[in-house]
């Protein structure tokens, strides 16, 4: 792994994270693409569990704060284990100031505010471990503002299987970051690649918008692409298929992308469900002239989001680039 979480809320949902409560998708206050999610009270919250534990990762999300905070220590985030909350970074509601945690000790604050009713984007590197290896540092709009080291494990257990924004105890009651949330990824320190600070970049979708190099599959009414390229996504129209192996190819817009960006990680999504026996969805990318088929994705009987993290093209194993991006197609198999 490398890149083991990434949402821009570009497929007009919440369905990236595992569970979230109250948390809305929001068109009128966006940084990149189309969508962002607002919190709008103290038990929002938007969760995320990861695949295994991790022990250092880099975070990277925007956030537009909104003035109904309704404590003076407001938590934005926390990464937690079934021992218990590791760190949280909140902020001062008077100050805007940031501030980090270990459970509900005070760490650090920084000395700049954050932009209120604006845009900020902010990224930490964390390390969870005892004095005096844990690190904790923070980055707002480019500039570092924290840099707290020493003891970060507040559990018995070290690591973190959790992320959680939204809904965090820090001293007088449950808080929420009010206002929105956008570009939100996640990098581990495994792999060669996206194995440290994410970057201010942001995530834009590529939607469907034709057909691609081949089509396999049944379309329930009209063309196949047309079946799959509502944002949200609609159960009512779909592309099916009884036979293994069997796969559509989609192209997609690349309106979205700006000439100048450097593409870290590709995110594969789609939403299915299996009618009748046991099945799975199986990725399909095509890259330069070579298509490939990813590895099966199990599905329910219920429909829900699937999704696949591509920190290198698949095809070949190197780097994504941003013409590699432009002339992609996408779709998925029968597994």
């Amino acid at each position: 792994m490398s890149r083991i979480f990434m949402t821009g809320f570009e497929d007009g949902s919440t369905n990236a994270f595992t569970a979230v409560n109250s948390v809305s998708i929001e068109t009128s206050q966006k940084r990149t693409g189309s969508y962002s999610a607002r919190m709008n009270g103290w038990d929002d919250y938007c969760r995320y569990v990861f695949s295994s534990t991790v022990d250092e990762l880099y975070i990277r999300f925007a956030w537009y704060p909104t003035g109904d905070f309704n404590q003076q220590k407001v938590g934005i985030f926390s990464l937690y284990n079934a021992s218990g909350t590791q760190v949280i970074l909140g902020v001062d509601r008077t100050s805007l100031c940031l501030e980090t945690y270990r459970n509900t000790t005070l760490l650090d604050s920084s000395s700049v505010a954050l932009l209120f009713t604006a845009w900020n984007v902010i990224e930490c590197h964390i390390k969870i471990a005892d004095a005096p290896d844990g690190i904790f540092t923070v980055k707002l709009n480019g500039s570092q503002v924290i840099a707290s080291t020493g003891d970060t494990q507040a559990q018995a257990t070290a690591g973190a299987t959790t992320l959680q924004f939204g809904q965090l105890y820090i001293a007088s009651g449950n808080t929420a970051p009010y206002g929105y949330l956008d570009d939100i990824a996640v990098n581990d320190t495994s792999g060669s690649t996206n194995n440290s600070w994410v970057g201010p970049g942001g995530i834009r979708p590529l939607l469907v918008n034709g057909a691609g190099n081949h089509t396999g599959l049944t379309p329930s009414t009209g063309s196949n692409y047309q079946c799959v390229d509502e944002v949200p996504a609609s159960d009512t129209d779909y592309v099916y298929g009884s036979e293994v192996d069997a796969y559509d190819l989609y192209a997609v817009n690349n309106a979205a992308l700006p000439d100048t960006i450097a593409v870290s990680a590709v995110r594969w999504i789609a939403r299915a469900k299996v009618a009748n026996d046991a099945a799975n969805i199986t990725p399909v990318i095509r890259s330069g002239s070579t298509t490939q088929q990813q590895s099966d994705i199990a599905l329910s009987t219920s429909y829900t989001v699937k999704s696949l993290i591509m920190n290198v093209d698949p095809t070949d194993s190197e780097d994504w680039t941003l013409d590699k991006v432009k002339a992609l197609e996408i779709g998925a198999a029968i597994g």
